[in-house]
This record gives C-alpha cells, structure tokens and sequence, in this order.
C-alpha cells in the first residue's frame, strides 16, 4: 500500500483512496487507531475525489466505528448521519452502506442508552442488510441486536441472536472490535448465569 501510495499522482483519487485505506485498516489493526483515523479520513477525501461515491459511503461506518473507539462519538455520529442522507439519496445501490451506517448509530444509540433509537435503525437496517448477506459486515448488526436484548434483560433471545450472528460472520479485511465470543461473555455475565 505504501508503494502504491508513492507511485500514486495527483490525480490517481481511486488508488491514493485504495492505498489510504489499506494503510489505515493496517494501523488499526496494529492498534493505532489515531493513525488509522487520520489516514482513513484521507482515504474517503479520495474516494470522494474520485467520484466513488458507493465505496466511500460503505467505507464510512468503519470510519465512525474507528473514531468510536478513539473516544469521539459525537463525530462518529454526525459523519454517519450525514453519510445516510447521502446514502439514502443515492437508494438501493448503497444498500450496504445505509445499513451499516444504521447499525453504527445504532451502536452509538446504545452506548447512549437510547434503546428506542437503537431499535429503530436496527429495524431500518434490516432489509438493506438482507439484499448483501454475504457481507463481511452484515454479523455485525446481528451482534447489536443481541446488545439490545441483553440491555432489555433479555438474555436468551440475546444469546440465540449471538449464535446466529456467529453463523454469519465472515472475517474481513479490518479488526473485530466486538468478537462474539466477548459479548457472549457479558451477556451471560449481565444474566447471571456464567455456566452456560
């Protein structure tokens, strides 16, 4: 990606926003989020540039999860709104997209508290997740779903919802920040029951 960086032009927005991007999933992962914020940012400014509206917006909710996890939820919530307007507009062929935005907010929703909110886009983003179930994302809006039942006190719907979300996962090119096997854990730990 470096490479690819470097011999980029001016003017390559679609590769300057490949390499970018790669860069950034690569500090993730090694556990720098500040870096991987800052040169994911760069990456969809490039995309953008680029006229590559549909990888920008189903970049973006992994962006607003790095910036979540870097301690800045208020950013990552008014970037993923303005990018479901955006999304929304643009209809079904950012499907993907409009349904990961919704489960950040969602996300974001729950960290909140606000477990009405959170409902709602789960229940938006439901059917738009379902025209790509083979995404690599697509587990993730299950796993807050069990999030959401686990907050409601209801512990075996969340834990079904947990072993359907592991039926779907999928690895990706970017961190698990949330592994299945972690929530399963606070789920049994928040029920009581720790012998299941």
């Amino acid at each position: 990606a470096q490479a690819a960086l470097d011999a980029a032009g001016p003017d390559d927005h679609f590769w300057l926003g490949a390499a970018y991007g790669l860069l950034a999933l690569a500090a993730w992962s090694g556990g720098d989020v500040a870096t991987a914020v800052e040169t994911f940012t760069a990456a969809l400014a490039s995309l953008q540039a680029a006229g590559a509206a549909v990888d920008e917006l189903n970049s973006t909710a992994l962006l607003a999860q790095m910036l979540t996890v870097s301690g800045q939820s208020d950013k990552a919530r008014d970037l993923s709104r303005a990018a479901l307007s955006r999304s929304t507009a643009l209809g079904m062929r950012t499907a993907r997209a409009s349904a990961d935005l919704h489960v950040a907010l969602a996300e974001l929703d729950l960290a909140d508290g606000d477990l009405a909110s959170a409902e709602a886009h789960l229940g938006l983003a439901a059917p738009l997740a379902e025209r790509e179930p083979r995404s690599e994302s697509h587990h993730r809006r299950i796993v807050t779903s069990a999030l959401l039942a686990q907050a409601r006190g209801e512990y075996d719907r969340a834990l079904r919802l947990l072993d359907e979300a592991q039926a779907r996962y999928r690895a990706g090119y970017y961190p698990d920040v949330r592994p299945i096997a972690a929530v399963r854990a606070r789920v049994h730990i928040a029920s009581g029951d720790l012998g299941r």
